[in-house]
């Protein structure tokens, strides 16, 4: 979850989780309790173990529920960094809950996650193309960020919203390939984005 449930005064998000751990919540015919919070050291995001239950046919299971807090709507995260932690302990969250599960038989990666912000095009879309892009890197060494919006879009029109999404989305994967050794340590990212005809590279 990629938005906090108000911003600016605002409803973002309804509240379909309860916030405090032990509190529980009845939504129909589906039961959701609150088992535990964990607050991330720096303060950019928030992990919740969910039991959902289904009251009709009794079956339970475990979600992680993960928010991050430091993205203002029609914007970007203050840095890079923080949000590739976010990403990389959703990617770690999905790998962990994939071993759990023993009768898992689909992609070795697991089951799709969910990614949400308000209206699910600007900062959903901007977590799935750096996610997308960085998996690319990992796979097969390179990748084509435009190529992959306009992929996005055509499951999701709009997705990566606004223009410094989208810019957003080539420092996010440009740090993420220096942090993996895939770039320079010393390469200046702002500097090569100065060129606007890297971003369509």
């Amino acid at each position: 979850m990629t938005t906090k449930l108000v911003e600016k005064g605002r409803s973002k998000c309804g509240l379909y989780w309860p916030q405090e751990v032990n509190a529980m919540e009845t939504y129909g015919s589906i039961n959701v309790m609150n088992m535990d919070v964990e607050v991330e050291s720096s303060g950019d995001f928030q992990t919740s173990t969910l039991c959902i239950c289904n009251k009709a046919t009794g079956e339970t299971r475990f979600v992680k529920h993960m928010l991050f807090l430091k993205w203002p709507d029609y914007g970007i995260p203050p840095c890079a960094d923080s949000f590739l932690h976010f990403v990389k302990s959703v990617r770690d969250m999905q790998a962990k809950s994939v071993k759990e599960m023993p009768e898992w038989k689909g992609h070795p990666r697991g089951p799709p996650i969910v990614v949400h912000c308000s209206a699910g095009i600007g900062r959903t879309g901007t977590f799935i193309c750096s996610d997308i892009g960085m998996y690319l890197l990992d796979d097969i060494g390179r990748l084509n960020i435009s190529s992959m919006v306009k992929l996005i879009r055509a499951q999701r029109a709009f997705a990566i919203q606004m223009p410094d999404q989208y810019v957003f989305c080539h420092i996010a994967i440009l740090q993420y390939a220096q942090q993996q050794g895939y770039l320079p340590a010393d390469m200046n990212i702002p500097q090569l984005l100065e060129d606007e005809d890297n971003l369509t590279e």
